[in-house]
């Protein structure tokens, strides 16, 4: 009956994108109770989505899992949280072998990335396909972890079914049902991490600290943004962008300010956000650079930011240097931080204060907005 039931499945899931599939084996270099460092992340995860499809074979927890979902409206959930409350209903032995290794997974991960005192929890469980739905049986269910590296590199997204099949999910054509990806909260993590950086940067005197209360403020705001699309792989779910407002600041001094884009989650999509992005008085010379930036799984911010505040020292703080301290930006990204090439989406160098950019591309043709200046009224 397993033997018969296994071959439907092959039948079933063959019909989608899907290469080939063999029964999955623990990865034998991989150490739960290790700490976890970035450059093993990939290890991590899959260890993490083998583990959860695994424990989907269990009815009682898919039937919880279900009905948490349609509880908070969601697509996806903490995994941790998730855990915990089933825990607290069905107390088993394996069920709390499998919290603790959640919860430590989720610890490590919070430390490796640097971000452990800026965010509670970062593990994720997520549908692939908002627009799918979940099917009656978990069977019909796949599991599978963000790879690492140039997303163009990919040859496969490795998955796992509840029975501990692997499969080889072509990475741009979906595979015709609903997957489960296990992994890191990607707008959580990207929070947490311009907290920490924005924090650091105003410590080590590269962010302007003016007080700006009662004052009007001449600012230039984001009426329009569009970022093109450039065909990511269905399983990257939407994407988590920021920005790095650069220059040189009135004290004459590199001054760097990031900013958080939570709404522009999807390429080739028009956003509208009205969003201030450069604060003048933060800025000589009424000019400044905006670089941006996608989210990686790889990041390591605490470290980001120190390389940052290392290197970036270095420029000069004069009107001819404004252009190079974005650039000093984009080369101090090594791969140890940042392993796709597509985490670097755009640069706009010398946007002066009182100019007006409209449908204006950046360097690398990725990015449009209508920049616009504006007065914020003091009281």
């Amino acid at each position: 009956m397993a033997t018969l039931m296994r071959m439907l499945l092959i039948v079933f899931f063959s019909a989608g994108c899907i290469f080939s599939h063999v029964y999955a084996k623990e990865d034998a270099s991989f150490e739960e109770n290790k700490p976890v460092i970035l450059s093993d992340l990939l290890k991590s995860k899959r260890a993490m989505a083998l583990k959860m499809a695994r424990q989907f074979y269990k009815e009682d927890f898919y039937d919880y899992f279900k009905k948490e979902l349609s509880y908070r409206g969601a697509d996806s959930c903490d995994l941790v949280s998730l855990l915990k409350g089933f825990k607290a209903r069905f107390r088993s032995e394996q069920i709390d072998g499998l919290y603790s290794y959640f919860s430590h997974m989720d610890s490590q991960m919070r430390e490796a990335k640097g971000i452990k005192k800026h965010v509670a929890g970062l593990l994720e469980i997520r549908l692939a396909f908002s627009n799918i739905g979940l099917p009656e049986d978990s069977s019909d269910l796949l599991f599978a972890y963000v790879p690492d590296g140039d997303e163009k590199s990919w040859e496969y997204i490795e998955a796992f079914d509840i029975y501990g099949n692997e499969y080889q999910l072509d990475v741009n054509a979906p595979p015709g049902q609903q997957v489960i990806v296990v992994g890191l909260d990607s707008e959580k993590d990207m929070k947490a991490g311009i907290t920490l950086m924005n924090e650091e940067l105003k410590k080590a005197g590269i962010q302007s600290q003016i007080s700006y209360r009662g004052k009007s403020l001449e600012v230039s705001k984001l009426d329009h943004i569009r970022v093109e699309d450039d065909c990511e792989p269905w399983i990257s779910g939407a994407s988590e962008i920021y920005a790095l407002v650069n220059g040189i600041s009135p004290g004459n001094s590199v001054n760097i300010t990031a900013i958080d884009m939570p709404y522009l989650n999807y390429k080739d999509t028009d956003y509208y956000p009205n969003q201030v992005m450069i604060i003048w008085d933060n800025y000589r010379f009424n000019a400044a650079n905006i670089n941006f930036f996608e989210h990686d799984d790889n990041t390591n911010y605490k470290e980001l930011v120190s390389l940052l505040i290392k290197s970036i020292g270095a420029v000069v703080p004069e009107y001819a240097y404004i252009f190079e301290i974005a650039s000093q930006i984009i080369l101090l990204m090594p791969d140890g931080f940042f392993t796709n090439d597509d985490d670097y989406v755009d640069v706009f160098y010398t946007l002066e204060k009182a100019i007006a950019y409209k449908n204006y591309s950046g360097v690398s043709n990725n990015i449009r907005f209508t920049l616009s200046p504006y007065i914020i009224e003091g009281e």
